[in-house]
């Protein structure tokens, strides 16, 4: 069970300033025309360098439509007034090409998942502390996409995810955690967990209310904790769902082709194993209860 998440003022400032941007930007001809392909550059450096020059030219929140910001993810909840939220403004916005090496190291030593330079870099400020902020951008044709590497994974960083199609492009914004659709396919390198589109839109239908002027945000969280669990001891999560591949009564149509390969090892291993007389079980369960152990 996870313990909980500490939110700040600065949070409490993008929850509404995401929505803000994802009101502003709805049927946004400007997002259909960005480019996702180019011979000379990576296909989102386009989609960086946006949402960049956005969140550079609009810097603070429209305070009147809330009174307050609510984060009821874990107990106790976390409350943020409106008047301290609106001391909050976005300084700077950094892509990764531009970021400060000392604002690296920073994040560097604040960061509990393994470090990549973050799509955006938002230093925030209230007049008194400095806020950093990395926020994700995610686009996809369809729904569900592979996201960023496991031990990469920050639950509750801020996405920005976009569906896009000829002729429009949707949007919407949330913590990352919100947009993970549960499901963790085997690797050929480290394990990325699928996030989608849709999970991201039906949690903000769900669960991202205006209730008496306070945004409040919650979860469902038994879904919270699952997702948690997934990211944090993926390799628990894959195991079990190995168990219930060897374990299917009947093959399903169109499966993964290392299902057959699971299969075929554990065939083998049972076979082997119940060859070995008892000593040498327990010797073997003995070397992978050590070698197991992270």
């Amino acid at each position: 069970m996870f313990e909980g998440k500490e939110f700040d003022l600065a949070d409490a400032f993008l929850s509404i300033y995401l929505v803000q941007l994802e009101i502003s930007l709805k049927d946004s001809k400007e997002l259909t025309e960005i480019k996702f392909q180019s011979e000379e550059a990576n296909t989102d450096e386009f989609v960086k360098k946006f949402f960049q020059t956005y969140m550079q030219k609009y810097r603070t929140i429209d305070i009147d439509k809330y009174k307050s910001v609510v984060f009821d993810f874990f107990k106790p909840k976390q409350v943020f007034d409106i008047k301290d939220i609106s001391q909050v403004k976005i300084i700077e916005v950094y892509i990764p090409e531009e970021l400060p090496s000392e604002i690296v190291e920073k994040i560097v030593e604040e960061k509990e998942s393994v470090y990549t330079n973050p799509d955006l870099m938002v230093v925030l400020s209230d007049g008194e502390s400095k806020y950093y902020k990395s926020i994700e951008l995610k686009s996809t044709k369809n729904n569900l996409i592979p996201g960023s590497s496991v031990q990469q994974v920050a639950p509750f960083e801020w996405v920005i995810f976009l569906k896009r199609n000829k002729s429009s492009t949707e949007i919407a914004t949330g913590l990352y955690i919100e947009s993970l659709a549960s499901k963790l396919p085997f690797p050929d390198r480290s394990p990325r967990p699928i996030i989608g589109f849709n999970n991201l839109t039906d949690y903000n239908r769900d669960y991202r209310k205006i209730e008496s002027g306070a945004l409040v945000m919650s979860t469902d969280e038994e879904d919270l904790n699952d997702k948690l669990i997934l990211i944090n001891d993926w390799r628990e999560f894959l195991a079990d769902e190995w168990i219930e591949v060897i374990t299917q009564t009947n093959t399903k149509t169109n499966e993964k082709w290392f299902n057959f390969v699971i299969r075929r090892f554990a065939l083998k291993l049972l076979k082997y194993f119940a060859s070995l007389d008892d000593s040498k079980r327990n010797q073997i369960i003995a070397n992978l209860e050590k070698n197991t152990k992270t």
